[in-house]
């Protein structure tokens, strides 16, 4: 959703053609914390780190996932304008708040990146941690599925507690950890289950050429 309230800041996203505005607010008191602007005239995005990037969609591989990158903010507009607006915080281990703010393609039985149970209370859904976007037991299993193979447009941001932008390299989030310790085995995957218990992730999996049910944990 365009909403999304995390660590005591509510977050705001609304996009055209032409603009997208991203405000941060004291959830307590409303007062203003951060305002950032996209616009169609300005081909750089200063305040992103890394490129601008649209998953599962192309023939292009990085990180096990289909991607593309971008290179205007133009482009990356009217992609996300085109679909579903979503936004994720969080604070990282270095105490770094990270927001990933763009766009998806919703398709059939998914949902789409903003959807990410370690990324706050989206507005306006069904919330216990995450999203619960189509019926299912496992609402964890069904974002991350959602996660992996929706197609979606996004740039990634990092900020200090006072919301000034820094430099440093994104960190993946548990979705992308989970997705890469999944590659490394898929040839063993059978029974597959992905879930998170008192806090921790889990992979499970029944291996193929043993026949025996693993367990993995997931460190985030």
């Amino acid at each position: 959703h365009n909403s999304l309230y995390n660590n005591g800041v509510f977050y705001q996203a609304v996009c055209s053609y032409n603009e997208l505005k991203l405000t941060a607010k004291n959830f307590a008191t409303q007062e203003l914390l951060k305002e950032l602007n996209i616009t169609d005239t300005n081909d750089t995005i200063s305040f992103k780190n890394g490129p601008i990037i649209q998953e599962n969609a192309s023939i292009w591989f990085k990180d096990n996932k289909r991607v593309r990158e971008l290179e205007k903010s133009s482009k990356f507009l009217r992609k996300v304008s085109n679909g579903q607006l979503g936004i994720v915080s969080f604070i990282n281990k270095n105490n770094i708040r990270q927001i990933t703010v763009g766009g998806y393609i919703q398709r059939s039985g998914g949902g789409g990146f903003g959807m990410m149970p370690m990324g706050g209370f989206a507005m306006g859904g069904f919330t216990n941690g995450g999203m619960l976007f189509a019926p299912t037991f496992n609402p964890f299993m069904g974002a991350y599925n959602s996660y992996s193979y929706t197609k979606s447009t996004r740039i990634d941001c990092l900020f200090d507690k006072d919301f000034n932008h820094v430099e440093g390299e994104v960190e993946k989030n548990i979705f992308d950890k989970i997705h890469d310790e999944e590659s490394k085995i898929k040839s063993q995957l059978n029974l597959k289950n992905i879930y998170r218990h008192n806090n921790k992730y889990y992979l499970s999996y029944l291996n193929n050429t043993d026949d025996k049910y693993n367990i993995i944990e997931i460190v985030n």
